[in-house]
């Protein structure tokens, strides 16, 4: 008997097509390139999701805008305040970094920043101040509970999350793009 070799025999795949989706977001130009047999409005509906990861995180914790959720804490300050999970996770993995650090990465530096002239809305270019006095504040002002997904600020003082809310941005949209 002679041996057959066995052939897959899997239908030919269409064209790979390289879809680009932009949009300025986090003060920063953001791109999705999505390559796919599938045409741009069957893809479109997943890019959009993603990027409206970016709107999210940036609404909630940016410094920029006096009404988002993190910027809403200083008004708390010495109240245990239960936050959105998005924002908890963000405020948790800033305070790790600062822990792991020594403070050589302090998400508390807002204040900080703003009177050394970052204070800017790149949206609206309008300036912002939060009225809170640096002196003295450091990571360790912050208490985090998870078990009531709340952030205690021990006095007024601005979380700065930028540095760790455009990477929570990109892992939550790169999650809605995998399926």
């Amino acid at each position: 008997p002679r041996r057959r070799d066995r052939v897959n025999s899997a239908p030919a795949a269409g064209p790979l097509t390289r879809h680009d989706f932009s949009t300025i977001s986090m003060d920063t130009w953001v791109v999705i390139q999505v390559v796919s047999e599938q045409p741009r409005d069957l893809v479109e509906p997943a890019v959009n999701r993603a990027l409206a990861w970016f709107e999210s995180v940036e609404r909630i914790c940016t410094r920029f805008d006096p009404t988002s959720e993190v910027m809403q804490l200083i008004g708390q300050a010495g109240r245990r305040v239960r936050v959105s999970t998005l924002l908890f996770e963000a405020a948790a993995f800033a305070m790790h970094l600062a822990e792991q650090t020594d403070g050589a990465f302090d998400p508390t530096i807002g204040a900080a920043l703003e009177r050394l002239g970052f204070a800017t809305n790149y949206r609206t270019g309008e300036t912002v101040r939060s009225g809170v006095d640096a002196t003295g504040i450091s990571f360790r002002d912050v208490v985090l509970r998870r078990a009531s997904r709340s952030i205690e600020l021990r006095r007024p003082l601005v979380l700065d999350l930028n540095a760790v809310a455009k990477g929570l941005a990109i892992d939550l949209a790169a999650r809605e793009l995998q399926d």
